[in-house]
């Protein structure tokens, strides 16, 4: 292998910074902590719809608990003044008594009929309400991991920010080692290809597209001065030889 010449060395280092930045853009945007969020958001998506559905039974259960409660108060209280006055009772009519004491056995069925109704949405309700209250608290520790994954992926995405400082400070110097044509032929292809704007090439092969350099063309490249490049056919990168 023949000795790069500087502005070899230059270029395949241009090339590098790019390949790395473009590594670290893509890590940017799938760091750990990243990931971790998109899931636990999509999941508090799914907890947040249980819970409003929850409540909304809830708030019905309990309004038909309220409504047995006062009824069966109401009739608590009827009933105890019936039995009261029966008690108390020592004359009246026959036919008064009669009826008082229809209306007492009328409640007391009525009453007992509440109190099953009101027993049976408290047996839904009681349930209902510790899993609404579990699922609350399961939401509360949601946003508290948030939260610190917030604070996590800053710091995953400032420690890639930093590294793409300085592979961005070494490109720069890269590309103003270079003379002034090669510099602007090789940010011509760069921003074009959105990433490194030469390759090497491997025996017959580009480094950057992979494809096959046909013999032609190696053995053409091969005769070219020492800071002479050509380009590839396939995807356009200036081709460095390396010997």
């Amino acid at each position: 292998m023949s000795e790069m010449t500087p502005t070899t060395l230059s270029l395949l280092a241009a090339a590098d910074h790019d390949a790395k930045l473009l590594q670290l853009h893509a890590d940017r945007t799938r760091v750990p902590a990243k990931l971790a969020l998109d899931e636990l958001e999509k999941q508090a998506r799914v907890l947040v719809a249980e819970i409003e559905a929850l409540a909304l039974v809830e708030a019905d259960l309990s309004a038909k608990r309220d409504q047995f409660e006062a009824e069966v108060s109401k009739a608590a209280d009827r009933l105890g003044k019936i039995e009261k006055a029966l008690a108390a009772a020592t004359g009246g009519s026959a036919k008064d008594l009669s009826a008082m004491d229809a209306e007492r056995s009328h409640l007391a069925t009525m009453l007992s009929s509440l109190e099953t109704s009101e027993l049976e949405i408290l047996e839904e309700l009681d349930p209902l309400s510790e899993q609404l209250l579990a699922a609350r608290v399961k939401f509360e520790e949601m946003v508290t991991t948030r939260t610190q994954l917030l604070a996590q992926r800053a710091e995953e995405e400032a420690a890639i920010d930093l590294a793409m400082e300085g592979e961005q400070t070494g490109r720069t110097e890269a590309i103003a080692a270079l003379p002034a044509d090669l510099a602007a032929r090789y940010e011509q292809l760069s921003a074009k290809l959105k990433g490194p704007g030469a390759a090497r090439l491997s025996a017959s092969n580009c480094s950057g597209c992979y494809l096959e350099v046909p013999r032609v063309d190696i053995d053409r490249i091969r005769h070219l001065g020492a800071d002479e490049f050509a380009n590839c056919d396939e995807c356009g990168r200036i081709l460095v030889h390396l010997g």
